[in-house]
């Protein structure tokens, strides 16, 4: 660069000549700061201005004639001294598309500065302690999200799936933080509420993030608060964590572009969110059940412990079920695991000894069943009956029995309603697939805890008569 030039962003005339017998003005890139702080300040602000013409770095470097990558290595600091030449192209190109001028001291005229590089948001939960396990899906997982950002500039959506109760938040967490040094930009966190009753909208969420990014006018609609998300974080390296998602319509909005990487947890497949990659999390193996209810209740206590192995058992693998059992005994150093053991021996009284504090799993597996319209939920209800460790999809066709104007359940008709009804249960992971018979048909399995949770919905809501009859159907 010639000297006597100095690069900024305002409108007033980048590259203009600076006069050696006046004192410099503090200017975005002035020459009175250090090389590697007007690179800091310079793309910070070129992103706010980009951020609020709502362009693209594709956008912004077509009009202003420019390449991309020219602008992403601005934005990124790789280009710390651009051309005097480059300046003007970018600053025109933004002033025609309604970005306001720079002042001199590098805010914008009439509107709030653009936010401080080093304060950039850092949302994500704290780590959790005592995770344990999950070590193929933590190496996938971290694979995944420290790759390169596609050159198609196609998102990266990674999306973990899984019952209610099995670790999708804390592997995510715990996933978040191990890559958060690739992410130099920042991390966002949201729980989204996707299960429960008031599931946050997307729109509300925009506005939380973007306010969170420094952006402080925020535009009224979905589809303007979505463009200028995208704007903000174009080109920039985050890590957007969507917890708890409800479907698909709800995440699209969140997703931002190639240099972000979002990892979603949802209770059901996100089987129509364009291009995720799914992760199914499965219910934790012996081993690492016992090593999580150790690092909870003491490893002195439940080491080489028999009862150990029963709760664990009664549990499922399941760590939410697995966390408070462990909490429940670690308040309680008079007992020996047996006792915890012994109280969950029995089925019926199952799910109200797993309870500790504001954590419980029959109202996690509440939340799920909640979620399934009529016909869902009954022929949840009715295969939570079965005693079989795993059945073929036709014994829900039995269970239910003939739909209207039929007189034999096992007509074609009714075999495609079960199984599309089975296929919907397993979508929202009530249902497992267990593998396949000797005959090719798949077969199916229900958790225990679920099982006994479909049994007190059963007792609940359905005649002793109607389930009485949907037993004998499948024993005829």
């Amino acid at each position: 660069m010639k000297p006597g030039l100095r690069p900024c962003w305002d409108g007033d005339g980048p590259g203009t000549r600076h006069d050696p017998g006046r004192k410099p003005a503090r200017s975005v890139a002035g020459e009175d700061m250090p090389e590697a702080a007007r690179a800091t300040t310079r793309a910070a602000l070129l992103r706010a201005r980009r951020a609020r013409a709502l362009l693209s770095q594709e956008e912004l470097a077509e009009r202003a004639g420019l390449s991309v990558r020219t602008v992403r290595n601005i934005e990124a600091q790789r280009l710390v001294r651009p051309h005097p030449d480059t300046v003007r192209r970018i600053s025109a190109a933004l002033t025609a598309a309604g970005a306001p001028p720079a002042d001199p001291d590098g805010g914008h005229r009439g509107e709030d500065r653009p936010e401080d590089p080093k304060s950039a948001a850092h949302q994500l939960p704290s780590a959790i302690a005592d995770f344990t396990g999950r070590d193929a899906e933590v190496r996938q997982l971290c694979g995944l999200l420290e790759r390169e950002p596609a050159a198609t500039g196609a998102a990266r959506v990674l999306s973990v799936a899984g019952l209610g109760g099995v670790g999708k938040t804390a592997l995510a967490v715990h996933v978040a933080h191990l890559v958060r040094d690739h992410f130099e930009d920042g991390q966002l966190y949201v729980d989204l509420h996707g299960c429960g009753p008031a599931p946050r909208r997307p729109d509300e969420v925009l506005a939380q993030f973007l306010l969170a990014l420094g952006v402080t006018a925020i535009p009224d609609g979905l589809e303007e608060r979505a463009a200028l998300y995208r704007s903000v974080l174009d080109g920039r390296q985050m890590l957007v964590l969507l917890d708890n998602a409800a479907d698909e319509a709800q995440v699209r909005p969140l997703v931002a572009g190639a240099g972000c990487a979002h990892l979603v947890t949802s209770r059901i497949r996100l089987l129509g969110l364009e291009g995720a990659r799914t992760t199914v999390l499965d219910v934790l193996g012996a081993a690492d059940s016992a090593a999580l209810l150790g690092r909870i209740a003491g490893t002195d206590r439940v080491a080489h412990q028999p009862a150990a192995e029963r709760i664990g058992t009664a549990c499922g693998g399941l760590p939410l079920a697995i966390r408070i059992a462990a909490a429940r005994l670690a308040a309680r150093p008079h007992w020996g695991p047996a006792t915890l053991a012994d109280l969950l021996d029995d089925e019926r009284e199952r799910l109200d000894e797993l309870k500790a504090g504001d954590l419980e799993v029959r109202a996690s597996f509440e939340l799920s069943y909640r979620m399934l319209d009529e016909a869902q939920r009954r022929a949840f209800r009715t295969l939570a009956l079965l005693e079989a460790p795993d059945f073929p999809g036709w014994v829900l066709a039995a269970l239910l029995g003939p739909g209207d104007g039929e007189d034999d359940p096992a007509t074609d008709r009714g075999l495609r309603r079960a199984n599309v009804l089975t296929e919907q249960l397993v979508d929202a992971q009530l249902l497992q697939i267990s593998g396949l018979d000797r005959i090719g048909q798949t077969r199916y399995r229900i958790h225990d805890l679920l099982r006994v949770y479909g049994r007190e919905r059963a007792l609940a809501e359905d005649a002793a008569g109607d389930r009485r009859a949907a037993l004998l159907r499948v024993l005829s």
